[in-house]
Formats: structure tokens, sequence, C-alpha cells
């Protein structure tokens, strides 16, 4: 046909021969994109899961406003905390009491560690602290007077929250933006303060330069290294709480010594420092929480032990158990 239309219609040959290549290639595109006709169908139904989700409607409103009481502290001073008569239970597994009846009462500025064996709770009273969830029944009560932290806005009060978990998250960014990361605008000697607080001075502007990118992931930084840069991002909020959620506990020995070394030397000056959060440490591994104020053991969602290292060990109950165990 196009040989005709060049002897008939005097279509030169140039333009036969792109006309034919754009229908070959189009005709290649077509029969490339028929492989994935059958992903189609499952795109459509995770798509609908996915809006499903975002226009899932909430009980916790996602307010800037809070409630007038509790929230006048300066940034960096410890809150108290009560658990009164906690009850819990996941949306999806109703029936089972993950919390039943948890009362517990935590001082402003204390150092308190969460132990027990796996399943217990620990994790739960992270989640319902920061506010993903709910009590089922029962109140959490913060700050003097107590208020009820189900009347808190919840971006206020995550502002007041540090929080470093088993696995940092570390971004292709500097080492700079990265400590800065979430937080409000701070000086250079804050900044500088807080990676020093975290034990990073080994390496932060010498090894690794602030503005060096650390890949993704912060691929350029050791598991220590990447945990310090994940508690000096916490503690450069100056927070009035500070979570500590397994820390160290993804970490080889000496990695593990190194960040374990940078807690306690935190928990150790802060005392001296401007600002005294409060700190809550969860832990499976009971030689990191030897220093700390007070030890709660919570096993099957309820409190069954509470006191020191020295003073659990003479009890020789739970924590004695959980303790001879990872020392054997």
């Amino acid at each position: 046909y196009g040989g005709k239309l060049i002897v008939d219609e005097g279509l030169a040959f140039d333009q036969m021969l792109q006309s034919l290549m754009g229908v070959f290639l189009c005709a290649m595109a077509a029969g490339q994109s028929m492989a994935f006709l059958g992903d189609v169908d499952a795109a459509k139904a995770a798509a609908h899961d996915v809006f499903e989700l975002l226009e899932a409607e909430t009980s916790i409103g996602i307010s800037d406003s809070s409630s007038s009481k509790g929230q006048a502290t300066q940034d960096g001073q410890g809150m108290r905390i009560k658990f009164d008569n906690i009850s819990f239970t996941y949306p999806h597994r109703k029936g089972v009491k993950v919390l039943d009846g948890l009362t517990f009462e935590v001082e402003a500025g204390q150092t308190v560690a969460l132990v027990g064996p796996s399943g217990g709770g620990k994790s739960t009273v992270f989640a319902l602290l920061q506010r993903f969830y709910d009590p089922t029944e029962g109140e959490i009560l913060v700050d003097e007077p107590a208020a009820r932290l189900t009347e808190a806005g919840l971006v206020p009060w995550r502002k007041h929250i540090g929080f470093v978990s088993q696995e940092p998250v570390l971004f292709d960014m500097s080492l700079e933006e990265n400590v800065r990361y979430g937080a409000p605008p701070v000086s250079s000697a804050e900044l500088q303060e807080a990676c020093s607080r975290a034990g990073m001075d080994d390496f932060a502007g010498s090894k690794v330069a602030w503005d060096a990118q650390l890949g993704p992931r912060g691929g350029l930084l050791s598991g220590g290294q990447k945990q310090r840069v994940a508690i000096a991002r916490a503690l450069v909020r100056r927070p009035r709480l500070v979570m500590l959620d397994e820390a160290t506990s993804a970490l080889d020995s000496a990695s593990e010594a190194t960040v374990q070394k940078a807690i306690d030397s935190f928990i150790t000056a802060r005392t001296a420092a401007l600002d005294k959060p409060t700190i809550l440490i969860i832990a499976h591994r009971l030689s990191t929480v030897q220093k700390a104020d007070k030890i709660l053991v919570i096993s099957g969602g309820k409190l069954v032990e509470s006191g020191t290292h020295a003073q659990l060990l003479s009890e020789r109950g739970v924590y004695y158990g959980l303790y001879m165990k990872g020392a054997s």
C-alpha cells in the first residue's frame, strides 16, 4: 500500500518509511502492554484498599488544638504519667485483652524501664502514649494537674515526644539534615549539644562530615552510628518524654556497648542540664536497664512487679527469673 501511494499519490519515500516505523513501534508497544493486563485487576483491588484506608474515619482526631491542662510546661522538662486501670484490645483482635487493668505512675524526670515476657503489653503501652490508639477502659493522665491524654491535641502532644525505635529510619540526606529532620528550627550550638549528648562526638564532623550524604537508609553509617543519630534526632526536639523501644537489641555487642554508653551518659548528664525529660525504656536485655530509677515488670497485660534493679532481684520473682535467664 505504501508503494501504491508513492506511485499514484506522490508520497515521498521517507514519509512512507516514517509511517511504517511508527506502525511497527505502536504494534510492539501494544503487544508488550498486553502482558500487564493480568495485573490490572490486582492493581484495582489494591487501590481500593489504599483509598479505603485513606478515607477511613478515626476516633482520634488530628487536631492542632489541645487541652489547656498540662500543656504549658517548658520544653525539655519531664512530665508525670499515670496509667489508671488501663485495659485495651486491638480493633482486629477484640477478643484478646492485651492490657488488663494496668496501673502505674511515672514521676516527672524519672527514668523508667518496662520489661517482661514477649507479648506482655510493653509495646502497647508505647502505642497508647503516642496515641496510635486510645484505651478501651481506664484513663491515661499526664502532668499536674492531671489531664486526660484523650483531651490533648494529637499534633501538639506528639511534639513533646522523642521516639527511638529498634530500627532507626535515616534518609539519603546529609548527616546534619538527618539529625534536624522533624525538629523545630534550632541553632548550630543546640544541634551540637544534642549530638554530643547522644555520643556522636567520635564520628560527627570528623569521620563523617556534617554535609556528607549518608546514602539510602543511612548506609554510610554503621548500626551503632545510625542509632546514635536517631537518639540525637530525638533529643534535638527537646522532648518532655523520651521513649526508647529496644534501641540496642538489633546491634552487635560492640555497637550495643557504644550506644548503651551514650544512653547511660545522657541519663546521667541530664540531671545537670536545663532539660530533664521523663525517659521510658523497653528492653529485653536487662543489663541495659539496671540504672533506671524504677523498673516495671509487665506480664499478661498487668503490672506484676515494680522497683529498682536491686529490689527486684532480692524479691526473686518474675524479674529475677528473667535476669537469671539472660545471664545464663
